[in-house]
């Protein structure tokens, strides 16, 4: 049973750091279930605790992208800051749309997760395992090699949902899809689209390149949507309520199946030199 304190050295301490231990958990804006779902936090992944529980939720920030929000108390266990700051470093993760995993749940059983799942090596005494599903480490590759990376991951989300704060194969938002394909190259992305648009460098329309980030903003200028730069002229994207999906990209924007145009390009920016 996981608690608000972790015993290090023998004395308990109250929780600075915690690992996800459910498939999925979705990160509240406040401590609500009402409240607006902000992001959402996949099996293992890491966070930092910044308060003293309220009632049933916990305050904490993502130790991924940073992140701050609001998760059930009892969806995290306490670890060390060594073994966070060992699994935040992690490179492995889940590469297959969905895996089956033997992990530490209280019955131990089987459970299905997500294409794009941190799996952290020897944890509390048990390394948790695939018992089917593939994995893949994120190592340094050749620019021209890490975009067909890009590529192939992106294709593996095809048909997605989209859901406003998803990160994984049930459910995505266009910044939440460009975030967790990209890990799998070693590029770490802010959560949000905006803040996804101050990374790499912005390229000419004509200079893109597969695997380029192209953005899109709203009739005020601001930033509200981000893709991916697929060949033949086309963009994968997680277009708002409907999946994950193939449009044509041209220099004023995204245009759907019938030539309509749905999204005002901004910038199109490099993240793999």
């Amino acid at each position: 049973m996981c608690s608000s304190t972790l015993t290090i050295n023998g004395k308990k301490k109250h929780m600075k750091y915690g690992i996800v231990i459910q498939q999925r958990v979705n990160v509240q804006e406040k401590p609500s279930f009402s409240a607006e779902r902000g992001s959402e936090l996949l099996l293992f992944e890491t966070v930092k605790v910044l308060g003293p529980e309220e009632g049933e939720w916990i305050q904490i920030q993502c130790g991924h992208d940073e992140y701050q929000g609001w998760i059930g108390r009892n969806q995290i266990c306490g670890i060390s800051e060594k073994d966070f700051k060992r699994l935040h470093s992690g490179n492995v993760f889940v590469s297959s749309r969905t895996a089956k995993m033997r992990y530490f749940t209280p019955d131990f059983q089987v459970r299905e997760v997500s294409l794009g799942t941190p799996l952290p090596g020897a944890l509390r005494d048990m390394e948790p395992r695939i018992v089917s599903g593939k994995k893949r480490n994120s190592v340094e590759l050749p620019a021209h090699k890490r975009r067909r990376v890009v590529q192939d991951f992106a294709q593996k989300f095809l048909g997605t949902l989209y859901s406003w704060g998803g990160r994984s194969i049930y459910g995505v938002d266009c910044s939440g899809f460009t975030q967790v394909v990209y890990r799998f190259v070693g590029v770490s992305l802010p959560r949000n689209a905006s803040q996804q648009a101050f990374h790499g460098e912005e390229v000419p329309f004509e200079n893109k390149l597969i695997g380029d980030l192209a953005f899109f903003k709203n009739q005020a200028g601001s930033i509200t949507h981000v893709g991916i730069v697929f060949p033949g002229g086309k963009i994968i994207h997680a277009k708002g309520f409907d999946e994950v999906r193939v449009d044509t990209l041209t220099e004023k924007g995204i245009s759907d199946k019938r030539g309509t145009q749905t999204h005002i390009l901004a910038c199109i920016r490099r993240v793999i030199a």
